[in-house]
């Protein structure tokens, strides 16, 4: 399992705990924005990823905060230092599209962003890269999520 995914279950466990309205509204927003979608469709799952990710890391709620940022508020004083620092991580991700530009050594692959200086992934990291959508730091580097 990814390491933040738990903290993503965490989040959306409570974000969920307060009422399923809002996941509704987030919801009938998110298939404004990019169109409807419906189970056993083609790219269900995909799209299912992506909307979790943008309720969770993204939309801002009525309370003015996204539910991760409001997790965070709610939980910081019984949070370890390593759990604050991944909720924190989690604020400012980056969605964009990474291209692969070179090989650095054997062991690392570097991916340019219009958004951002350099991101440095591993190999693994990268491998991954066509299925993940999301970069945030992560300690001295970078991870990606679903």
């Amino acid at each position: 399992m990814f390491a933040y995914d738990d903290l993503l279950e965490r989040i959306q466990a409570e974000a969920v705990s307060e009422g399923l309205d809002e996941i509704r509204l987030a919801r009938e927003e998110f298939h404004k924005l990019t169109g409807e979608f419906d189970e056993g469709e083609p790219w269900y799952d995909l799209r299912m990823h992506m909307f979790q990710d943008w309720y969770l890391l993204d939309r801002v709620g009525p309370e003015g905060l996204t539910p991760t940022e409001l997790y965070l508020v709610n939980n910081r004083a019984r949070l370890g230092p390593e759990d604050t620092a991944q909720v924190l991580n989690l604020t400012v991700t980056l969605r964009s599209v990474f291209r692969i530009a070179r090989i650095r050594g054997e062991q690392r692959f570097s991916t340019p962003d219009e958004l951002r200086a350099r991101i440095d992934l591993d190999v693994d990291q990268a491998r991954a890269l066509l299925a993940h959508t999301r970069a945030f730091p992560a300690g001295s580097g970078c991870a990606t999520a679903r």
